[in-house]
């Protein structure tokens, strides 16, 4: 598999999507192309219209709604798997001024760039290639002072190459001691690693398949056990119970919502 510098998805929905706990387990943006989204915060609420971009940190949860308008909504979410140069973050954070909010209305010079890179078969490319690519998006988001608004804080190496390996086969039945045994590290040494960030081997895994689990019900996945199994749960019952429990909402509640 080839290794990806960055990788984009779309969502889409007919009918509101009301979510919550999202998991946005590595730096990523938000384009919303089509209605809006209602980000529910801890004491306010905020709007992105359509044309608009949301920037988001590694690790942070989104509770939203999905508003559909004139029957449509749909967005583009490219995440970063590779942090961008140290000079890159401090040209954004010089750039930044009062201009360091999260929301950001996109030009048509970023509109470009973002189509070009979510046309790409980034499988046709060496990462030294798509970083190429990527940089070129970075430079403009640090140009509008918004870069380091991505990355914060340098990355826990291994918590990234964890997700990453997480991300490869969700379904696979994944256990700490075969974890260990891959990153040649000891149990005791990845708990403390995991703890540093507020999180627990199973909490990561759980975040990885219910992501996973949104995302083949967007690439068009209807059967329940198809999802269960391929999230990494025997029965349908199982998957379900997870599902409604992290995103207040059940499969086939968020099923409705989606084009047929």
């Amino acid at each position: 598999m080839t290794e990806r510098a960055f990788s984009v998805s779309y969502y889409q929905g007919l009918h509101p999507q009301h979510l919550r706990n999202v998991a946005v387990l590595v730096p990523s943006l938000f384009w919303i192309q089509a209605g809006s989204k209602r980000v529910f915060q801890t004491h306010q609420t905020a709007d992105i219209e359509a044309g608009m971009m949301l920037l988001v940190s590694a690790r942070e949860r989104l509770s939203f709604e999905n508003r559909p308008a004139q029957g449509r909504f749909c967005s583009l979410q490219v995440s970063f798997h590779i942090a961008p140069a140290r000079d890159m973050l401090e040209y954004s954070r010089c750039c930044a001024a009062d201009r360091s909010g999260a929301l950001l209305k996109l030009d048509k010079a970023l509109q470009e760039t973002l189509r070009h890179l979510s046309q790409l078969d980034v499988s046709r490319y060496s990462l030294a290639t798509q970083t190429h690519w990527l940089n070129a998006l970075y430079q403009q988001l640090a140009e509008h002072g918004r870069l380091h608004l991505l990355f914060p804080a340098e990355e826990d190496s291994l918590l990234v190459r964890l997700i990453s390996y997480l991300s490869r086969a969700p379904d696979e039945a994944h256990s700490m001691e075969q974890v260990c045994q891959y990153f040649a590290i000891s149990r005791a040494t990845l708990i403390r690693r995991l703890k540093k960030h507020d999180t627990r081997f199973r909490d990561v895994l759980l975040q990885v398949r219910m992501n996973h689990a949104l995302a083949l019900m967007q690439g068009g996945e209807r059967q329940q056990l198809a999802l269960a199994l391929a999230c990494g749960y025997q029965s349908p019952e199982r998957f379900s119970q997870r599902f409604s429990h992290w995103f207040g909402i059940s499969p086939k509640q968020y099923l409705r919502t989606l084009p047929q």
